[in-house]
């Protein structure tokens, strides 16, 4: 069976690199790999993964299959992390006081940040470095005040991104919360937005009643 890309290689969304499949199944998995699926997103991930488990004509049959086994269990275990914390909605169900995103992008000096983890050279806005995300031999990641980009490899992103990758932070609420202690404006300790109650109804005396 074919699906249009060597169902041999598994992509990795993140760095752009490419792994076996075979070793996918024993590689360290992010925590959480399904966690900012939707509840529809989920259902079909799982038809699609079972659907494809069935086939018969698998390139590479036991390897494909063994990956789609650990995509099925971070499914379900996804679904039990949410039943355990009574979430209705993906992901860390945090939320953050409105503009609070915008107004950190805009208030934070990635140049500032940057300076602690790359060795840094003035020129103009942008400070150049020598770009960490491919083999570079002279500096060609220019870092601005809010944000970046790479000219050999066109690596860009802001400052949530590049805490997530030089903070060792996995998950975007978590770098909000990093970017917000830099800026000194500290959040008061994450709360998990709770399922709404499900509203019931019923005649009584010929009238609708809610409850």
């Amino acid at each position: 069976m074919s699906t249009g890309a060597n169902p041999a290689v598994a992509s990795d969304g993140a760095s752009g690199r490419h792994q076996d499949i075979g070793d996918a199944a024993n590689c360290t998995r992010p925590r959480r790999a399904f966690g900012c699926h939707l509840p529809d997103e989920l259902r079909r991930a799982e038809w699609l993964y079972r659907y494809l488990k069935a086939q018969s004509d698998l390139e590479h049959a036991d390897e494909t299959r063994a990956v789609f086994d650990v995509w099925l269990a971070d499914i379900a275990e996804e679904r039990r992390f949410r039943v355990r914390h009574d979430l209705t909605m993906p992901g860390p169900a945090y939320t953050f006081p409105d503009g609070l995103i915008e107004d950190l992008r805009e208030s934070i000096d990635l140049r500032q940040v940057a300076d602690d983890d790359l060795c840094l050279t003035r020129r103009g806005r942008a400070s150049m470095a020598v770009c960490p995300f491919h083999n570079d031999k002279t500096p060609s990641l220019a870092i601005y005040a809010n944000g970046y980009k790479c000219f050999g490899c066109d690596a860009h992103g802001d400052v949530f991104d590049w805490l997530k990758i030089f903070r060792n932070i996995r998950e975007f609420p978590e770098a909000v919360r990093y970017a917000a202690e830099l800026a000194g404006r500290p959040l008061p300790e994450r709360q998990v937005r709770k399922p709404r109650r499900k509203l019931s109804t019923r005649i009584e005396g010929g009238k609708v009643v809610v409850e």
